[in-house]
């Protein structure tokens, strides 16, 4: 069977992660086809490797010759890089957030419906140890009464990261945080009952606080960052049987009960792209999304990201 032929639309840290991996040969059955920005620049790093480079990527996303597409641009650019490889029949694989906004995620829903593809979201937390560990360990607590989740970033460097439609903390960083309440979980978020945001000086929130509740009855609290120069990956589930916390960025995980508590064995920490990555192409062949985020649970991450800011705006905060 031929190798997938496989595009990355965008090529930042994530779109240049994605084309690293299918060129080292990380995905058994795919490899890099071709690459697309629009700084030419950029060309020789790829062409030099026997990439194709295309300044396109409308047209890249609708070349006959790619069996999917991976889109790893601006959050602003997905929607439109999208509908093209969907209108052509190709399978996505989209960065997170799946659109800036619920309208465009609806607009690419519908495009996904029509052409039958796959489509999968970029929530690669999923595939972490320590969140995989975690989500096993707060399932065995027995009835949920609180999830709190935090993640921080120190402050990024692009300018869309701060300003409307496409920025944001809860865009960048909230919206991996709603995919991991409902994937621990199996539960949806309910209505946000209270959400404070800070502003940053792009006009997007820097940081934000939310409360919510799961259908399952657990308490959701969630936080994010992206102002202050440290980093954080915080998990924490309580239950009847105790507690477990953890931390994604520093992989620890422990196991606690009254004051006594031990560390959960973990295996070591790899590369997130590289399983979402294998995931697409089994999806491209036939199989189901594995562990992947399919697009419902992106768009479901997005709504969530709208509902804070609609329960900010009513507080006036």
């Amino acid at each position: 069977m031929a190798d997938l032929a496989l595009a990355v639309l965008g090529l930042g840290v994530h779109g240049s992660r994605y084309a690293e991996h299918l060129l080292r040969g990380d995905v058994p059955g795919a490899r890099l086809a071709a690459v697309s920005r629009r700084t030419a620049a950029e060309a020789p790093r790829w062409t030099s490797r026997g990439v194709r480079f295309e300044g396109d990527a409308l047209a890249l996303a609708r070349d006959p010759g790619v069996d999917g597409v991976v889109v790893a641009a601006s959050p602003e650019a997905h929607e439109p890089l999208a509908l093209a490889a969907l209108a052509a029949g190709k399978p996505l694989l989209l960065e997170k957030p799946v659109a800036p906004d619920g309208a465009a995620c609806r607009r690419i829903a519908a495009a996904a419906a029509r052409a039958g593809a796959p489509v999968l979201v970029g929530h690669s937390h999923r595939y972490n140890p320590v969140a995989r560990a975690f989500r096993e360990e707060a399932r065995s607590l027995g009835p949920l009464r609180l999830l709190s989740l935090s993640q921080r970033h120190e402050r990024m460097d692009l300018p869309w990261q701060h300003r409307p439609p496409a920025g944001g903390a809860l865009l960048c960083l909230g919206v991996h945080l709603a995919d991991l309440a409902r994937w621990t979980t199996g539960g949806e978020i309910g209505a946000v009952e209270a959400c404070a945001l800070d502003p940053g000086p792009g006009g997007a929130e820097e940081a934000a606080v939310a409360v919510a509740r799961l259908s399952t009855g657990t308490r959701l609290v969630l936080e994010v960052s992206i102002a202050a120069a440290a980093r954080r990956g915080g998990l924490e589930a309580l239950g009847e049987g105790g507690s477990v916390d953890g931390d994604l960025i520093h992989h620890s995980l422990w196991r606690r009960r009254g004051r006594e508590g031990e560390p959960v064995a973990l295996p070591p920490p790899g590369p997130g792209l590289v399983p979402l990555l294998r995931d697409f192409a089994a999806a491209i062949r036939g199989g189901g999304p594995g562990e992947a985020a399919t697009l419902a649970d992106g768009i479901a991450a997005v709504a969530f990201v709208e509902d804070c800011r609609a329960a900010a705006a009513a507080a006036g905060a």
